[in-house]
């Protein structure tokens, strides 16, 4: 288990707190001193060093981090999960692309992202000035090069947070100090893009591989790779320019997707990760707070913990199974529902649909049942799959889950096809070992891979959702390719195609409780076409076969104004949706700071 890891990780956060002082700010970028603790007494020690690292890391979490808003928010709505609910303000704004400047969810996330850079950019300036860095004991120096690296990488986080949301934000590179001009105006983010890249490159060699430390949730330099690799493809994919207003690539991409497929290769030739041969264990145990020390294929997360919105998670309270209040579990779920088009373009087979959607409901005395077509949830932050907590506690410490192994397989797959204009045998073989993981049980399912630039390139977009759907890359995934117009688009014609095929898929399910679990009425389900023959009682709109329960299936998917289909990314706009506004908050707070992108 990782509660000690947790705990650790808990109280060099409140020890941060004490020593950095984050509170109200008077702007955004401006970190006012409210601490007795002088820079020169933080980084007197490696112990006070490293508690000030457990700072930086520690506003990853909570409700404005990696605990809600940048897991379960900003992610949506893709082609495969939208928003629960239908009034388009708050998350539901942000999912519908209607958020405009006064969207409640925007000015905290942005502003936690500067003060987590405020944070680390105070590490990275005092830790090698530390008498200690040079001149200490060999565990001393290396201990302190790994925490400037991690402060290093973990700035390069927070900015790649900032730029693929906001798009050009402010850089700064220096600690807060008084008297210095706050109001800066926006950096090209290609600029911080190629900042961010080199840091990270400075900071790989100074980490320890997975194997040569301690298991927990920091950095290690798999992580950082993996991340360069990821921040990388995103520098070479498409942005959304200031000063052209539309989605570019530009040409010197295939420097940067060099740069992702060495990194890639690089890990996958470590020996120091691999994939878990099940895909259930790497959530379920994830969800049951259990750190990946076996195959590492979980490469980074962030760590959750505390019981507070500030620094712990609501992953399984607002994300999972719709859970009812009353269940020993305790409330969950409901936030996030996967598109009906999602749902069905997994094969039948394909263990990764149960993990990635939770198609059932748990009530108050613990009996399942399947949920409506637009009912699902996300399935890979769940409080059923926790240790229980009893009662209605919001903050169940799951760890959010940043970067796999798998992910290092796709993208190498992706760089290599697009360097060289096809794929090579060492990324067919990478994207063919997802699949084989995923279709052990059925080897016969993988496939034939393409072997054109195009046809294997759309073989890792899809591969790429079914194997990372739910875990915040999709969204972002399409924007670099400039796709999510069209994938929206897509996925609502194919929903469309749903409701209107009433031969392949069936209008009601009607099932039983065996135990707590539930089975399907023989001859019904999720993948049967209602009976061509069937007894009246099966489409009587009072009588149920005797014994089974009836709900809407297709039924429940409609193409009227509110409905699932219709509210899917609603108000998506290309050449603007792609980038979020600035909470008008902070733009009072800076003039120099403009708003952009249509907004």
């Amino acid at each position: 288990m990782k509660f000690n890891n947790i705990k650790r990780f808990a109280f060099g956060a409140m020890l941060a707190s004490a020593i950095f002082s984050l509170g109200a700010c008077k702007k955004y970028l401006e970190i006012k001193p409210e601490s007795a603790f002088s820079p020169e007494d933080i980084f007197s020690n490696v112990s006070s060093a490293n508690s000030a690292i457990m700072g930086v890391y520690q506003l990853l979490a909570g409700d404005d981090g990696y605990g809600q808003r940048q897991s379960l928010v900003f992610v949506n709505d893709t082609d495969e999960f939208s928003r629960s609910g239908d009034v388009d303000a708050g998350a539901r704004g942000l999912a519908r692309y209607s958020a405009d400047a006064g969207n409640s969810e925007l000015a905290a996330t942005f502003t936690r992202g500067f003060q987590g850079i405020e944070r680390a950019n105070l590490c990275i300036k005092y830790i090698p000035q530390m008498a200690a860095y040079n001149n200490g004991s060999v565990s001393d120096k290396k201990e302190l090069r790994r925490l400037y690296a991690e402060a290093l990488v973990l700035r390069a986080i927070y900015y790649f947070d900032l730029v693929k949301n906001w798009g050009d934000v402010p850089m700064q590179l220096e600690p807060s100090v008084s008297g210095m001009d706050f109001n800066l105006s926006k950096t090209n983010s290609d600029v911080i893009y190629d900042q961010i890249l080199g840091d990270i490159a400075v900071a790989e060699r100074m980490l320890p591989w997975r194997k040569e430390t301690t298991i927990d949730e920091r950095i290690t330099q798999g992580a950082a790779r993996g991340m360069r690799a990821r921040i990388a493809l995103f520098r070479g994919g498409y942005q959304l320019r200031r000063s052209s207003k539309v989605m570019e690539r530009l040409p010197d991409y295939l420097k940067y997707y060099t740069m992702a497929r060495d990194e890639c290769d690089t890990i996958m030739k470590s020996n120091q990760h691999a994939l878990n041969p099940s895909f259930y264990d790497v959530f379920k145990k994830a969800n049951e707070l259990t750190l990946d020390n076996v195959y590492g294929e979980r490469m980074l997360e962030v760590a959750q913990a505390g019981g507070n919105a500030n620094y712990d998670s609501k992953l399984g309270r607002a994300s999972g199974t719709r859970i009812a209040d009353g269940s020993r579990y305790g409330p969950g779920g409901g936030a996030l529902n996967p598109t009906a088009s999602y749902f069905y373009s997994f094969d039948v087979s394909d263990p990764r649909k149960e993990v990635t959607i939770a198609h059932y409901n748990i009530d108050a005395n613990n009996l399942k049942s399947p949920a409506r077509i637009t009912e699902m949830n996300d399935g890979k932050y769940r409080r059923d799959w926790r240790p229980i907590i009893a009662g209605a506690t919001q903050t169940l410490g799951i760890n959010w889950i940043m970067l796999r192994y798998s992910d290092i397989l796709l993208m190498y797959a992706e760089a290599v096809n697009e360097i060289n204009g096809s794929p090579d045998a060492s990324a067919i073989k990478a994207y063919e070992d997802v699949r084989k993981r995923a279709f052990s049980a059925n080897p016969g399912k993988v496939g034939v891979t393409p072997t054109s630039k195009t046809a294997f390139f759309n073989a890792i977009v899809q591969e790429r959702s079914w194997e990372l759907g739910g875990e915040g890359i999709r969204k972002y995934d399409l924007i670099r390719w400039n796709l999510l117009g069209a994938k929206l688009a897509q996925a609502k014609a194919e929903m469309t195609t749903i409701v209107n095929t009433p031969a392949k898929y069936a209008r009601y399910l009607y099932y039983r409780n065996v135990g707590e679990e539930f089975e399907f009425l023989p001859g019904t389900g999720y993948y049967l076409p209602d009976p061509a023959v069937a007894p009246a009682p099966l489409y009587n709109a009072t009588t149920n076969p005797t014994g089974y329960i009836r709900i809407d299936w297709r039924q429940n998917l409609t193409t009227t104004a509110g409905g699932a289909i219709e509210k899917l990314g609603r108000t998506f706009q290309s050449n603007h949706s792609e980038v979020l506004p600035i909470h008008r908050s902070i733009l009072d707070l800076n003039p120099n700071l403009k708003q952009d992108y249509g907004y």
